[in-house]
């Protein structure tokens, strides 16, 4: 199993914000560097709408769409629903 740099950072940085694990999904090249396809430069999330609105009063919008944080870029789950599969 490959481990990539970039990747590795970007999540330490991501459970430093400690956003409840229900309430994010990441997405974009993310799912591609934890199956060991290629490393990703930045880390991109979505989030429920309850806690987007948590997060706007703490972090200024970037775009008016986004939240940037370093590396991890945090984008609204519009349809504020998410799916997870557990593995195997």
């Amino acid at each position: 199993e490959k481990i990539f740099k970039n990747f590795e950072e970007n999540l330490r940085e991501l459970k430093k914000l400690n956003l409840p694990e229900k309430e994010y999904a990441i997405i974009g090249s993310g799912p591609l560097a934890i199956r060991g396809i290629r490393d990703s430069e930045d880390l991109d999330i979505i989030v429920k709408k309850s806690l987007w609105k948590k997060l706007i009063k703490k972090y200024p919008l970037t775009d008016n769409r986004k939240i940037t944080l370093n590396k991890i870029e945090i984008f609204i789950n519009t349809e504020n629903r998410l799916y997870f599969k557990k593995n195997g």
